[in-house]
């Protein structure tokens, strides 16, 4: 078999390896390189007394490595075949292949191929979801069921139930796979004392409603509403399988705020982003466990030129990115802007038109006022449309100040009620209103 270096790289089972093994691509940290027809095997100096031994059968494409390392194929395999892709004469071609290269190979031979691995590993996966899909089917029937049963008894008797009932059927509908609802349910339980339970509870349960005949119909359904369905379910989609599979939408991507929450022991960073051609919005959540810092990068108003992956839906927000680099550019976004709150209501309307699930959009506004009437604030657009402000006192108070009657660039979420500002712009910078408390 002919080896070609895009074969190697897609050999490489992530791209973290794949880097690591470059800086083994050089022959002096290699005590033996040699090959013989087919086959290769190599040395690696380590940096103590041990040195791992690598085999490779090109043609039946058996490999390899004692090295500890539990992703195969590890760096040093890599490394062997990108050494004898570049350097083909750095490898000495004795006239006997030795013994342990004939074992290893051999009991690599009555061990499942990579391909087999991968196969298994795929098949097994679609066996589970299927599996999965059907409990989830079963828990959308008792959740439609549920909900026939409040609605005939009547809001007041949902809102009278005690804490037992709500984590009753929260914990029936993660039995059921659907993890993503029963967050929703606990969370109407949460809410059911506070001055606004109904209309809360009115909008909580027509959205289930929806979601659970949508489920019962999901064949009926096109692709990015299905996968928006499951999503909301909590089937989440591997971040390796989008970086493969959902086509890349290349622009520079300014990074405009950053919101942060915790779900003990879990911490969440929410990196909102501006594509500078497209106009697109999109949400990039990063995690962090315990302690654990959050990657150092993507800080407010940098800017990363290259692919994001947005998760399929029907209005694509959240998204993964790919090959970014960090570049100096200011943001003069050209495109998807709003200067009026009707432009702003005509975005919403087609964001849940695409997601009935959607709570809140993100919109760039340019040429808008941040005004005030006794003890309340609002934004006003050259259509002399007014819009309410959801945002802390200070940060009103703030962004009142900074208008002084003059007009504003603003990004931030509208909900068809109210807009939440997270970003402002003022004298060619950026003034970014991350949420207080947590911020690493």
């Amino acid at each position: 078999m002919e080896w070609t270096l895009d074969q190697i790289y897609q050999f490489a089972p992530d791209r973290p390896t794949l880097d690591r093994a470059f800086v083994l691509v050089k022959p002096k940290k290699w005590a033996l390189l040699a090959c013989h027809g087919p086959l290769l095997w190599g040395e690696c100096r380590t940096s103590g007394a041990l040195r791992y031994r690598i085999a490779c059968d090109l043609d039946h494409q058996r490999f390899f490595s004692n090295s500890p390392a539990p992703l195969k194929p590890d760096k040093y395999l890599l490394a062997l075949l990108l050494l004898f892709f570049e350097s083909p004469d750095a490898f000495s071609q004795p006239a006997a292949i030795p013994d342990w290269v004939k074992s290893a190979l051999d009991a690599a031979a009555s061990s499942p191929t990579e391909k087999e691995k991968k196969d298994k590993q795929g098949s097994d996966r679609l066996r589970n979801q299927e599996k999965r899909l059907a409990l989830m089917g079963e828990g959308a029937s008792d959740l439609g069921q549920w909900l026939r049963d409040a609605a005939f008894q009547g809001l007041g008797m949902l809102q009278s139930q005690n804490d037992a009932f709500w984590e009753q059927f929260a914990s029936r509908l993660t039995d059921s796979k659907l993890g993503g609802l029963a967050k929703r349910i606990r969370r109407m339980g949460a809410l059911r004392n506070g001055s606004d339970w109904n209309r809360l509870f009115l909008d909580e349960l027509a959205d289930l409603f929806l979601w659970s005949e949508g489920f019962l119909r999901l064949d009926e359904l096109p692709p990015d509403l299905r996968a928006e369905i499951l999503q909301q379910g909590g089937l989440a989609f591997r971040k390796e399988d989008l970086l493969k599979e959902a086509p890349p939408v290349e622009d520079l991507w300014f990074v405009l705020a950053r919101e942060y929450a915790t779900e003990d022991p879990l911490r969440v960073r929410k990196v909102w982003l501006w594509g500078q051609q497209t106009g697109r919005p999109a949400l990039f959540l990063d995690y962090a466990w315990g302690e654990t810092p959050f990657d150092p990068t993507w800080d407010t108003g940098t800017c990363w030129e290259g692919p994001l992956h947005f998760y399929p839906s029907p209005a694509p927000l959240r998204a993964v990115p790919g090959a970014c680099t960090p570049v100096d550019a200011f943001l003069e976004p050209v495109q998807g802007v709003c200067g009026t709150l009707n432009g702003l209501a005509e975005g919403f309307a087609h964001a849940l038109a695409g997601s009935p699930w959607t709570k809140a959009y993100p919109f760039f506004l340019d040429g808008v006022y941040f005004a005030r009437e006794g003890d309340s604030f609002f934004i006003a657009g050259r259509d002399r449309q007014k819009a309410a402000v959801q945002a802390p006192l200070p940060l009103a108070w703030s962004l009142f100040s900074l208008s002084g009657g003059h007009p504003l660039s603003l990004f931030g979420l509208w909900g068809g009620a109210e807009f939440t500002p997270l970003a402002a712009f003022s004298d060619g910078r950026l003034i970014s209103f991350e949420n207080p408390g947590m911020t690493s």
